[in-house]
Order: C-alpha cells, then structure tokens, then sequence
C-alpha cells in the first residue's frame, strides 16, 4: 500500500483556500442542490451511521502523488451500518464504528475538469477491522457521477489516504478491499414487448461487481428476469392487494408490486445487505420518477426469517432460485485476499418450513395466491427427501412439449444449451408437479410456459 510520507502532509492549508471548507453546512445544504437523488443519499447515510460532528468538513489533507485536496468527515456506523458492512464484505467480526466520509474538494487545476462533476461531493466510506487492521472502502462514485474513471481514481485516494486516516494499519497489508455502489436497469434483458418497456423497466441501485464474483443477485440476472415477467403476467391480481415478499433481493419486485398498484408491500429477509439495498431502491425510485411520489409510505422492509411477523395477504412473492441439500448450499473462492460467497440453493428443510408456512396463509383465505419458483434438484447425485422422483412419462411429456414449442418461447436458459440441460430441466419441473400436487394444491404458469415458476392455490 501506497504510504503518504508524514513531511507531504500539509500542516495547514492557505486561509483563501480553506474559507468555507470548514463552514458548518448541512448535508441538504452541501449537495441538495446539485443531485436529484439527493434523498437516497440522505438515506443511505442515516441508515449506515450519523456524523458526529455534523456535515462539516474536518481536517484536509494533499496526496503526495496529485496535488488535490481532499476532506475527511468522522463518520459513526450504528449497529445496522456494522452488520451491513460485515456481510457485504464477508467480516469475521463487526468493523469498527469509527469511519471516514472522503470528499474531494479540488485544488489542482489540471484536474479540474476531470473532476468537476464530483467536486465536493462524497466518494465513498472508509473503516478499518478492528482485528485485522484491514480497511475497507465502499465507493459511491460510480453512483454519484456514473463514472468508471472517477470510481478508480477514488479508490486509488482511498488507498494513498487510508494510512493517514488508520496509522495502526500493518505494514504487510497492500490493497485496500473494495466494494462500489453503482447502477443498472433490467430493461435490456426483458422479453416483453417493447411498449410496455416503461411500464416494466427500472434502473436500479446494485454492487458493481465482477459476473463470476457477485454477493447480491442483480435484477438483470436470469433468476430475478424471469420472475420479473411472471409478475408481469399476474399484475391486475396485484392491483389493491397486500402483497408479501420473502426474499426481495434488491427490491426490483417491491417496486413492480407498487408500480402494478399494490394497496401495501411488505417485504422480508434474513439479509442486511438486500434490506438496506431494497430500502435505497425504494427511495431512488422515488427521487428518480420511476414510481409515484409518495409510493414509499406503502412498502415496509423487514430485516426478519421467513414469514414471522408477516401480516397477511392476497398475494405472497417468492423467488428461490433453488431447492437442494445443504451440502450444495455455497461456494467461496479466494482472490486478491477477498472472500466471495454465493448461494443459489435454498436449503430443503428451511424451504420445507417456509412452504408450510405460506400453505397456512393460503388455505386461510381462497383468493389468496403466492407466486412461487420450485426449482428442486435432479435427484441424480443427491436424491431430494422432500421431493418425490416423477415418472419418467411425465418427463418425456415435458420435454416433448418443450420440443414442439417455437424456440423463442422456451426458457430463456435452454434457447442454446445442449439437449441434457433441457432434459435435466424437465426432470426437476416434474418433480415440482409431483410434490404441489401431494400437497392439495391447484397451480399454473403465469406464462403458459414449462418453467419452474408457478402461481399456486388451495384445491
């Protein structure tokens, strides 16, 4: 890691430079003016931490490689800020408290062109594992502005200021781990026509992250696309219900079920990350147009297991990519010192306990429907005890019908994959019918296609 030798730090910065980068201010004050979304920012700040001292500008200092001027902001995380942060960036323990706002504030000329557009806004958060003395850097840069270069070079102050800021940091530790906010929308990857396109896309807050190497699911992955389409499909029942969402991801449901009408949303998950991103998501809808002002005060985000505390509704969302044994569960590869861990799987007993569970709610009242993926294994390699094996007739039929249909109507995941995936495919959607039907239960596909999407119902 790049150190900043103790003689480069100014002691003090020239009186007409320093001015009104010390002027108490308030965050409205400072950026209100100059981001639309200036709202999602406030919220992703008080969900995080509080400025102990207020928006102001604390101590400034000049990296010795570029002659820019860069603050620093004592930034407190509260208990919800910790945990976020030690999932996101897979922490043994809760990082410290004590974080950094950095701000850029100018002073190069040569930069100033470059930089114009961020100049005296925030480029991320900066804290430091109290155990290992590693400091982490969540770089809002590329939200803020849209800009790759500006994301890198923050992440390069990052490094050259993490010394200044954390003077415990071990001298073998040379990178600084990172995690950047940054934005997508769905509307490419939809396969709905192109006039609803508005009615259906969205563009989104997400971690920009390498394909192979994603902590959250994006809204523009398989899994969440075609999902997104089967709730497309079901969006009059949606209109004046309560909806309830277990598993939001990163909101991209929450915000069709409000864009669709829904009386109220309630979404629930175990995961701090995909509460707070569904949170932010919600708001940015808001500030950027995307669903009505106002919608927010009709969806709730629980940080919660499954279904408990739940209220009850016409309508349950549940998007489980897959059913198998725990076994199966994760992956973790290691790289550059960071630890990534993904889940496509749903554990059989947890599933098995949820889907109790929502059969309750379901039976309590016959209009209600929940749409559901069931997903279960091949039953090949590790036999499924929750699911029963279909018989192979049942099998065949799938696959033939597969077969007959046009190829642009097929799941999305097979239009170019051998005929074994397809037939594999098959093999776990009977095996779904098998096991909704021994549960009483009338089912179909929203799409009229052989997925392992289903909205289902009491018999």
């Amino acid at each position: 890691m790049t150190r900043i030798p103790s003689n480069r730090l100014p002691g003090s910065m020239p009186a007409h430079r320093r001015g009104n980068l010390h002027r108490a201010e308030s965050l409205q004050e400072h950026i209100g003016k100059r981001l639309p979304f200036y709202n999602t920012l406030k919220k992703i700040f008080d969900s995080l931490g509080v400025f102990p001292h207020g928006f102001t500008y604390g101590a400034t200092f000049v990296p010795h490689s570029m002659r820019d001027v860069w603050g620093r902001i004592p930034f407190r995380l509260n208990p919800e800020g910790q945990r976020f942060f030690k999932e996101l960036f897979n922490l043994e323990g809760e990082p410290n408290a004590d974080a950094f706002l950095i701000m850029y504030c100018g002073g190069n000329p040569a930069y100033s062109a470059m930089f114009d557009g961020v100049k005296r806004l925030p480029v991320g958060i900066i804290f430091q594992d109290p155990v290992t003395k590693q400091p982490y850097f969540f770089n809002l840069t590329k939200f803020l502005t849209g800009e790759e270069r500006l994301s890198q070079y923050a992440y390069h102050i990052a490094v050259e200021t993490a010394p200044v800021l954390f003077p415990n940091i071990s001298d073998n530790l040379t990178y600084l781990v990172e995690k950047s906010l940054a934005t997508e929308t769905n509307v490419g990857f939809l396969h709905v026509p192109s006039d609803v396109h508005d009615l259906f896309g969205f563009t989104m807050l997400t971690l920009d992250e390498p394909k192979r190497q994603k902590t959250v699911f994006s809204s523009t992955s398989l899994v969440s696309i075609d999902f997104q389409m089967s709730l497309y499909q079901i969006r009059e029942r949606i209109r004046n219900a309560c909806v309830v969402e277990i598993g939001p991801g990163t909101g991209v449901n929450l915000l069709h079920a409000l864009r669709f009408g829904a009386r109220s949303v309630w979404v629930q998950d175990l995961s701090e990350v995909y509460c707070l991103l569904s949170e932010w998501n919600l708001q940015y809808a808001e500030d950027t147009g995307q669903i009505p002002a106002g919608s927010s005060v009709r969806a709730k985000v629980v940080c919660g297991n499954g279904l408990a505390g739940a209220p009850d509704a016409q309508i349950y969302l549940f998007n489980a990519p897959g059913i198998s044994l725990a076994e199966r569960i994760t992956w973790k590869t290691q790289e550059k010192g960071e630890r990534y861990a993904q889940s496509l799987y749903i554990e059989q007993e947890d599933f098995g306990r949820l889907f109790a569970d929502l059969q309750t709610r379901l039976t309590a009242r016959r209009e209600n429907r929940a749409l559901i993926r069931i997903l279960p294994s091949t039953g090949t390699f590790s036999p499924d005890r929750m699911f029963p094996m279909a018989d192979a007739g049942t099998v065949l039929d799938l696959h033939e019908a597969y077969m007959r249909k046009d190829p642009a109507q097929l799941h999305p995941f097979f239009d170019f994959r051998p005929s074994g995936s397809l037939w594999d495919h098959c093999k776990r959607v009977a095996r779904a019918h098998v096991f909704l039907r021994q549960q009483g239960l009338e089912f179909s596909n929203p799409r009229e296609r052989f997925d392992d999407i289903f909205l289902i119902r009491p018999a």
